[in-house]
């Protein structure tokens, strides 16, 4: 397909473009033009039958900006491709957990987030896996007025800790999902309503997965506002699931949409390999130029903290409000997707939360 074809062969949908058979191991510099276009206004790019090599995916990401080198994920390894830039992102047929199970923004716990991630399809289970998109862009566009004016000013704190920071373990081997757990201190304050750096239009930058609380206010005074904002973004209207096929490719904008990898593939094998692309700082859409309301590192208190009670008698890991949020934005999406029974098995169940809340009278905290 030439430059010209590729103009004419864009599938839109409720979040993201798709186009077909594009061959992106020779890219143009006007085909990578068209294709950043395309992000900035539609957030994710579907690639179909677009096969590539480990070091055509890197050439590929380097034509957007620098790579960035994940602290948590294992990378591959294999010549010429040593620098640790393409992340393994991988489901073994034995484990419980997947990477990316809830809704969330990558990185958005840095100062200066990545501008996207490119994911590419190795393996594949037979049945599920999908992953779903949301446009945040859309999300802030269909906000009641009222609320819009709310959000001016308003900044979140977003924190790698309590995801990078803890030893996170495979809900079935016990084994843990990530690495480097020392290096998880990143706690950042971004605006909430963004200024996209693509498409200069507003964004709404809080995700469920890193954003703890809004800056000034405690995590239990943050929830409520918070988790209004994430159950408005949960509106199949501005969702896309893409179901992935053998040498699919995806492109998608950080900074304007949320993703969401499916656990719904027990006892199957996945693998995708993933290269994040270095970004810049955000700034606020509604900025005044004597107001410096941009991204910033968090100088507060540690992020991960909740009231626990007397010796932390009655305390969980459901008692952290920014969970229950992503709980809940979780079951809202695959309800709107279609998928209620995912959210069934992957939320605690009440004789779960009853279980969990008894064990923590006695001393013990349990994760979910």
């Amino acid at each position: 397909m030439s430059t010209s074809q590729l103009q004419h062969n864009w599938t839109p949908h409720n979040c993201g473009i798709e186009v077909n058979s594009f061959n992106l191991t020779s890219t143009t510099p006007q085909d990578i033009s068209l294709i950043k276009s395309a992000l900035a206004v539609h957030g994710c790019v579907y690639f179909r039958n677009s096969p590539l090599t480990p070091a055509q995916h890197h050439n590929f990401a380097s034509s957007f900006s620098t790579i960035n080198i994940n602290r948590f994920f294992p990378s591959l390894h294999e010549e010429g491709i040593e620098d640790g830039s393409i992340s393994l992102v991988e489901k073994k047929k034995e484990a419980g957990s997947a990477v990316g199970e809830r809704f969330h923004t990558d990185h958005s716990y840095d100062v200066a987030p990545a501008l996207g991630s490119i994911l590419v399809a190795r393996e594949l289970p037979q049945t599920g896996g999908d992953t779903v998109f949301v446009d945040m862009q859309k999300a802030y566009e269909t906000l009641p007025n009222d609320i819009k004016q709310k959000l001016i000013g308003m900044r979140a704190v977003h924190s790698s800790r309590h995801v990078f920071g803890v030893k996170y373990k495979d809900r079935k081997t016990g084994k843990s999902l990530y690495q480097n757990q020392s290096e998880a201190v990143q706690d950042t304050v971004h605006p909430v309503v963004i200024t996209s750096p693509l498409s200069g239009k507003p964004s709404l930058y809080v995700n469920p997965g890193f954003t703890i609380k809004f800056e000034g206010m405690t995590q239990m005074e943050s929830q409520p506002f918070l988790n209004y904002l994430y159950l408005h973004a949960m509106n199949k209207s501005i969702m896309h699931r893409f179901q992935w096929e053998k040498d699919s490719v995806i492109l998608w904008d950080n900074r304007s949409v949320w993703h969401c990898a499916v656990n719904d593939y027990p006892g199957q094998y996945r693998l995708m390999n993933r290269i994040t692309i270095d970004g810049c700082k955000l700034t606020a859409f509604h900025a005044k130029e004597d107001q410096h309301q941009g991204s910033v590192p968090y100088a507060g208190k540690e992020m991960v903290n909740v009231r626990r009670g007397m010796l932390g008698i009655g305390f969980t890991e459901l008692d952290h409000p920014f969970i229950l949020n992503a709980m809940d934005t979780f079951e809202k999406g695959m309800i709107e997707m279609g998928s209620p029974e995912v959210a069934i098995d992957m939320n605690p169940k009440w004789w779960q939360k009853m279980a969990l809340k008894m064990l923590s009278v006695v001393g013990v905290h349990p994760k979910l």
